[in-house]
């Protein structure tokens, strides 16, 4: 617990500066009257509780007061006010110093910590500093009303916890009890507002079955358009397998030209044969020549060695001429054959036409063998168009489908509009019930008003003919349309 020790004050109302020390225990001040016994405690009531407000106690002549106030454990606390000055000092035994400025009427909480004299709290705005007393006041509480010693004896008790609490119990009952009442009055509204949509379940479960409906009407009309792209391609196919029938149309004679082209072919091959016979031939004719110039130049050499020599030379002529006979014979086997194929080859201008056409020809042969993979893989896309109309066999059969099922989906939408359209109808017929039996109860009241007015009058204002109770029933009878349409003059109407 700690105690005031020293208490420090400087220009404060009438004290200069002024020095107390506190001893252990009670401690009393005593002096004349005005000797500023009472500054003390005002003194000592500004340092620990800020009171009172203002700087009308500042020494006159001095522009400022300061008060300092040390307790037992050493802790320092100055109060210090100016005009330009307010502010608290809290010093520490080991020194350190914590400034406090701006705090307005309070006490900041530093300070109430450093004295450690919390004044309590008997309301939001009202606080009692049980620990100090001022001059001529009564002693704790006995000066205060009853509720104000009620409060604080339950603020010291711990009863206003209780208190409090009532009064937020008190106050949560009556936000629940109105939220209560809100919440009643909500679904009151809701269910009033929820009546037009009863037949909600009825409309969803036709909602799913016209979603269903839907569904099923895309889907078909997906399929439709698939029908339809297959239906392209089946006629593309179509087409292409038209084309290729007439290119096959126009290659119909092309195994023909190919025999052609094959006997045409070995015709060549001989011609080239032929022809190198022939060059042969030649060969040997001007051999023979120049035999025959060798044989006219060695005819004058010397008799015997000519002789000798010369029947060497004839001997090798003669075997010479023996080859050459030999060859001669055959080249003229060979000119005979190839006068013999001359004549067989006389036409071969006209071979060479031929030749040229079978180059034409065979020029086309290899456009058809590179048209050939083609020709297969279209005969292949037969094929598969082939299977593809047989499973496309029962497209009519879809079509009429898909037709049928167009003529469902307009008349379901037909009906659905249909639906709409006695939906509102209905609608506007309750509208109309509600109208007719409002105005109807708007007569009935207007009629009850009157009659009670000629009830009142005794006559009638138009012409004054007196009014009474048989002549009210006949109007009320003739407004109604009559009770068993019994009016005046309409007995007989009935029927």
């Amino acid at each position: 617990m700690k105690r005031l020790k020293r208490l420090y004050i400087e220009n404060f109302q009438s004290h200069e500066r002024t020095e107390i020390q506190f001893a252990d225990g009670l401690n009393v001040l005593i002096g004349p009257s005005d000797s500023g016994k009472s500054a003390i405690l005002r003194a000592l009531r500004w340092v620990l509780f800020n009171q009172p407000r203002g700087t009308d106690y500042i020494r006159i002549g001095a522009d400022k007061c300061r008060v300092v106030l040390t307790m037992s454990d050493g802790t320092e606390i100055a109060r210090e006010r100016s005009a330009s000055v307010n502010r608290y000092i809290i010093r520490t035994p080991d020194g350190q110093e914590q400034v406090f400025e701006g705090f307005g009427s309070g006490v900041p909480q530093e300070v109430l910590d450093a004295h450690n004299m919390h004044p309590v709290r008997l309301d939001k705005d009202w606080e009692l500093s049980a620990q100090f007393g001022s001059q001529l006041e009564s002693p704790f509480l006995l000066a205060e009303t009853g509720s104000i010693r009620a409060k604080s004896i339950g603020r010291i008790s711990g009863a206003h916890i209780m208190d409090i609490a009532l009064r937020d119990t008190m106050r949560d009952r009556q936000s629940l009890a109105t939220e209560i009442k809100h919440v009643e009055q909500e679904a009151t509204r809701l269910a009033e507002a929820l009546k037009p949509y009863e037949d909600l379940p009825r409309l969803g479960r036709e909602l799913e079955e016209s979603e269903a409906h839907f569904q099923a009407a895309v889907k078909k009309e997906e399929r439709l358009s698939r029908l339809r792209i297959l239906l392209q391609k089946w006629r593309d196919c179509r087409e292409q397998i038209a084309t290729q029938r007439s290119i096959l149309q126009r290659l119909r004679q092309l195994p023909e030209a190919e025999a052609k082209i094959s006997s045409l072919q070995a015709d060549g091959q001989r011609l080239v044969w032929l022809r190198r016979r022939l060059e042969e031939y030649q060969k040997g004719q001007r051999e023979q020549q120049a035999c025959r110039r060798t044989l006219t130049m060695t005819e004058k050499l010397g008799e015997a060695a000519e002789a000798l020599n010369n029947l060497e030379h004839q001997r090798v002529h003669l075997h010479t001429l023996r080859r050459l006979h030999a060859l001669y014979n055959a080249c003229k086997n060979e000119q005979a054959r190839y006068q013999q194929r001359l004549r067989l080859t006389d036409g071969v201008d006209m071979v060479a036409t031929v030749v040229s056409q079978l180059d034409a020809k065979r020029a086309i042969r290899d456009r058809m063998l590179r048209l050939k993979p083609r020709l297969h893989r279209l005969r292949q896309d037969r094929e598969r168009m082939v299977r593809t109309l047989e499973r496309t066999r029962t497209l009519a059969e879809a079509m009429r489908a898909v037709s049928a099922a167009e003529e469902a989906y307009g008349r379901w939408c037909a009906l659905t509009q249909s639906a709409q359209r006695l939906g509102d109808c209905r609608k506007r017929l309750e509208d109309g019930r509600k109208y007719l039996k409002a105005n109807a109860e708007m007569i009935e009241a207007n009629t009850s008003q009157m009659l009670r007015l000629f009830q009142q009058l005794g006559r009638c204002p138009t012409c004054g003919s007196p009014v009474d109770g048989s002549v009210l029933q006949h109007i009320l009878a003739e407004v109604r349309g009559g009770v068993s349409h019994a009016a005046v003059g309409r007995e007989n109407q009935r029927d």
